[in-house]
């Protein structure tokens, strides 16, 4: 049984809000991972990332998800696509629609931000400990 255009935009509509959501599930975690390579928690930290998996995951699924629905109804995976979706809303629900879809678009923009800022302070933190974990040979040391 082939789904009509209308159960396509109300799924459509759906996942925006539950992406939404995942991503401030994962704007949280990664606040607090920030915390955590901070506070040199290794153990910590692994959790925080072992639970951020899952959530990576189903944001994965649902991105894929939303562009088959895109596709489905012929109008891309773009911001074209989606645009066209919110003027074939009717009046009293763009508005809403617009803002669900704004609200994804900066979860989906400040998480990309903090991610930045985690990988720099992960690469900063690599930088500090190495060279306490492995000293270079070629320096000079008095022997014992």
């Amino acid at each position: 049984m082939a789904i009509s255009a209308s159960q396509l935009i109300q799924q459509f509509l759906r996942s925006v809000s539950q992406e939404t959501a995942l991503y401030q599930q994962l704007l949280t975690l990664q606040h607090d991972q920030h915390t955590l390579y901070l506070q040199f928690s290794g153990p910590e930290l692994e959790h925080n990332l072992d639970k951020q998996q899952p959530l990576l995951t189903q944001l994965k699924q649902a991105a894929q998800q939303r562009s088959t629905v895109l596709q489905q109804l012929g109008v891309g995976n773009t911001p074209q696509g989606v645009e066209r979706i919110m003027k074939a809303l009717p009046e009293a629900l763009q508005l809403k629609a617009r803002q669900q879809w704004h609200a994804l678009e900066r979860a989906i923009i400040h998480c990309q931000e903090a991610n930045q800022r985690n990988g720099q302070t992960s690469a900063t933190f690599h930088e500090l400990v190495e060279p306490l974990l492995h000293p270079r040979s070629d320096t000079y040391q008095e022997p014992l």
